[in-house]
């Protein structure tokens, strides 16, 4: 197994407001990760699907931006370091810091994991930390990161305003996350209350099942509509776009003439920054990724206090 720098330990704030589920339940997932068979997950389990959606995400969002990622990186909330990995392994990316608040996924998943799905471990600086209170100076980073940990941030303008904080102006905020937790404008109140109180007692992450039955509010999740990501991201001082992923494996009709006209054309209309088009509702049915590519202004905005 290839040689990890040491972990910088940053630390976590007393005030940081994790709830204490979910961080039982991260230390509890690494343990139960660490001896997984990382060759065979990252051909056949969910991490493998995990890595192959960021690098095709990843891909799109070069498309977006018009030029390949370059500099120094950053992943808020890395967790097993998916994306993380992934960014290691473009070649314009110097370094990669891998911020995570669960020292044992820093220390047990991430020695394992990363290897096994080819990334350049030489890039790699893991940081136990908050993605709340990150330690570094101002504009200090080309690009930002986040795969599916923003939403479980007890203060969200807060971590919008320190993402924008560490990232250096035009630089980009590639923010990913998953359909369960951003969701289309038409979604009311009520429904994302019903949602966050919906137990979880057999949430499953690669096999293992949870000991403990908590609703989803309790382990930390928040769900937001698109319209509500935008604004905490303008809110920051970011310039926001929105781009959806469709999920084609469920084969139909409408899937493959979908599947189609993407092929021929999302390279186009990314390029011309054409995100505001107005899908039927089977479409945003179909939605498995959504993610926000926030770039921050050359002349700075004032953003939010924290």
């Amino acid at each position: 197994m290839e040689e990890l720098s040491e972990i910088r330990l940053w630390g976590v704030p007393g005030d940081d407001q994790i709830r204490s589920a979910s961080m039982e339940g991260m230390d509890s997932r690494a343990e139960k990760l660490e001896n997984r068979d990382w060759a065979y997950e990252v051909v056949h389990g969910k991490f493998g699907l995990n890595v192959r959606e960021c690098r095709a995400m990843i891909e799109k969002a070069q498309v977006f931006i018009g030029e390949p990622l370059k500099g120094v990186a950053v992943d808020l909330g890395s967790g097993i370091g998916t994306l993380a990995g992934v960014l290691t392994c473009q070649p314009g990316i110097t370094q990669v810091y891998a911020v995570e608040y669960s020292r044992e996924h820093l220390e047990r998943v991430m020695p394992h994991a990363l290897p096994a799905m080819g990334a350049d471990m030489k890039k790699l600086i893991r940081c136990w930390g908050s993605f709340n209170e990150v330690a570094v100076p101002d504009n200090f980073f080309d690009i930002v990161t986040e795969f599916a940990a923003f939403h479980h941030s007890e203060n969200l303008p807060k971590t919008m305003a320190e993402a924008y904080r560490i990232l250096k102006p035009s630089g980009w905020l590639i923010a990913v996350e998953n359909v369960k937790n951003a969701k289309p404008d038409h979604l009311t109140n009520a429904e994302i209350e019903a949602l966050l109180n919906k137990a979880w007692g057999d949430k499953q992450e690669y096999g293992e099942v949870a000991e403990k039955v908590h609703t989803r509010g309790e382990w930390g999740e928040h769900v937001y509509r698109f319209c509500d990501w935008l604004h905490y991201f303008a809110a920051a001082g970011f310039e926001s776009y929105l781009l959806r992923f469709h999920n084609y494996s469920r084969r139909s009709v409408k899937n493959l003439v979908l599947e189609v006209f993407f092929r021929l054309f999302g390279d186009t209309l990314l390029r011309r920054r054409v995100t505001g088009i107005s899908y039927p509702s089977w479409f945003e049915r179909g939605i498995h990724r959504v993610v926000f590519l926030c770039r921050k202004p050359q002349v700075q905005s004032s953003p939010a206090r924290r």
